[in-house]
């Protein structure tokens, strides 16, 4: 029988602001990566590895407003597999499951993540613009490196 070996400590990040004190500002990505709902799969899963990120925002057609605006997920681009060359981002987006606000603190971003089962909330203006993406990543960066 195997075991693991001892994961190394780093010795920091530039993302250690204290979870009582970080706001969802202080620790989402961004901008938002967004792409128009007819850009080609292929190009979504090119942005998304090339970025190192899991989620694109799918913008609204012109005139749908902030409402119309979707999300396609790494999950969905593995799904689409062997068909992911003949779809578009709009074939695959889904709306998202919830959105955040900028001044939120941690623990209200967190309780909603959990409360819904999303590894990613969006992150709105107070128009209801995507301005970043707040991940589960991004939570547990703060819980490794924050520092009080």
């Amino acid at each position: 029988m195997s075991t693991l070996p001892d994961l190394p400590l780093e010795t920091g990040s530039w993302r250690s602001p204290s979870w009582e004190h970080a706001t969802v500002a202080d620790v989402m990505c961004a901008p938002a990566v967004a792409c128009a709902a007819d850009t080609p799969l292929t190009a979504v899963a090119r942005t998304m590895v090339t970025r190192h990120i899991h989620v694109v925002i799918v913008a609204p057609a012109d005139g749908a407003g902030a409402a119309g605006w979707r999300v396609v997920s790494d999950r969905a681009v593995a799904a689409a597999g062997a068909r992911a060359s003949r779809l578009t981002a709009g074939d695959v987006a889904a709306e998202p499951l919830e959105a955040a606000e900028p001044g939120w603190p941690l623990d209200r971003a967190a309780v909603l993540m959990a409360d819904h089962g999303a590894s990613h909330l969006v992150v709105v203006d107070p128009h209801g613009r995507p301005t970043g993406m707040l991940s589960t990543i991004d939570l547990a960066g703060v819980i490794a490196w924050g520092r009080g």
